[in-house]
């Protein structure tokens, strides 16, 4: 990263640029598109050719030819002009920052055969295991082109200072979790309470939720988490292996009546509803399932999945203003769901909707940390009397 100058580079330019050299990989373009937009910073030029380049001992190119030739390695030339940037502080936060994520798309580019292996493993082992072939076709459903897998991990359950914890086995990561520095617990385990820890002991054999973290490779969002169980001989729960990634476009585009596991949910929503086959409360209970948000329909209980489609239903034949909100299985966020009358629909109304959740997240923070069920107190009392 620099700002041209005449004397010292030849050429002048008002923006700051970025230049890259890498072996040609997946990700790389979207990856800096969104380093840019965390920052602000617009894209005034972008340059990418992808050369056949062939290397000398020292690195230096000694042959260059254009993408087709394939005899040689395909590398990836980036050149970007952004707004520019004078102080020299956050030009090298910046470009450390740049550093971090192309370490990050390396680490999951070459370990995703590992990764695949991994997971392929974990199908074979849930598919010997009574009353879990469910989730070994949902493990064989990601590798399916419907999963990103970005980090892999494996640990024992054990004890620090009196609580479950969950250890690090050593030199088990692959992708963003191959690096993880001194770290020999899970931090986001440890940060539980403890109540939430005790469901590592649950003998759940697959978990799916959202991770704390967002992702820095290809989309900007957080970061989906599988984890899938280990079970002694006893059948007690000994550790778990996490998967960590995004879902694919092919993911949020199939039926979920195609899915496995959401198959399940869906199938036991309907039975719960009893509605007559065919009838127009069944077509619209088919309707809100089939477009019920995707990522919600992964991690939602079955219970909540059956008030909130009632709960839809039942909007069709009288429109208003409701709000579903569910606390996550480990009570670190709340997910809300708004609905409005499309009639009255406007950036007005979104505004208002968007300012009484953060309001609703404020009031939580007064009453004593980031507290998910205060929160969804807080929320209910608003989705029961607002007006808007």
């Amino acid at each position: 990263l620099y700002n041209p100058d005449l004397e010292r580079h030849g050429w002048h330019s008002t923006h700051t640029v970025i230049e890259i050299v890498n072996d040609d990989m997946p990700f790389l373009i979207d990856s800096l598109a969104m380093l840019l937009a965390r920052h602000n910073l617009a894209l005034h030029l972008l340059v990418h050719p992808v050369l056949a380049v062939s290397r000398n001992a020292a690195g230096e190119a000694v042959d260059i030819h254009r993408g087709t030739d394939r005899s040689l390695p395909l590398e990836s030339f980036i050149h970007a002009q952004i707004d520019r940037i004078s102080d020299p502080a956050q030009l090298a936060a910046l470009e450390a920052e740049l550093n971090a994520v192309l370490k990050a798309i390396r680490a999951t580019v070459s370990d995703e055969p590992s990764m695949r292996a991994e997971l392929a493993g974990l199908q074979a082992e849930l598919a010997r295991r009574p009353g879990c072939e469910e989730e070994s076709a949902f493990l064989g459903w990601l590798g399916e082109g419907n999963f990103l897998l970005m980090g892999f991990c494996d640990y024992d359950l054990t004890e620090r200072d009196g609580q479950d914890a969950l250890r690090i086995i050593r030199e088990s990561g692959l992708g963003i979790l191959r690096d993880q520095g001194d770290k020999q617990f899970s931090e986001s385990f440890s940060g539980l309470p403890e109540s939430m820890k005790q469901r590592a002991r649950e003998p759940q054999p697959l978990v799916l939720n959202k991770s704390q973290s967002l992702s820095r490779i290809h989309r900007s969002a957080h970061l989906d988490f599988i984890a899938v169980k280990k079970f002694d001989a006893a059948g007690q729960v000994v550790g778990e292996r996490r998967l960590l990634g995004l879902y694919t476009a092919r993911a949020y585009h199939a039926s979920p009546k195609d899915i496995p596991i959401l198959r399940q949910k869906i199938a036991e929503v309907v039975r719960l509803c009893d509605f007559v086959e065919g009838g127009y409360k069944a077509k619209t209970l088919n309707f809100v399932l089939e477009t019920y948000p995707r990522d919600e329909l992964f991690e939602i209980p079955v219970e909540a999945l059956y008030d909130t489609a009632l709960g839809l239903v039942n909007l069709q034949e009288r429109p208003r203003v409701r709000l579903f909100a569910r606390t996550d299985i480990f009570h670190r966020y709340v997910s809300c769901l708004v609905f409005l009358p499309r009639d009255s629909f406007n950036t007005e109304l979104r505004v208002k909707v968007e300012q009484l959740l953060l309001k609703a997240e404020a009031f939580a923070l007064r009453a004593g940390g980031r507290s998910p069920r205060v929160a969804r107190q807080f929320i209910e009392l608003l989705s029961a009397g607002v007006r808007l």
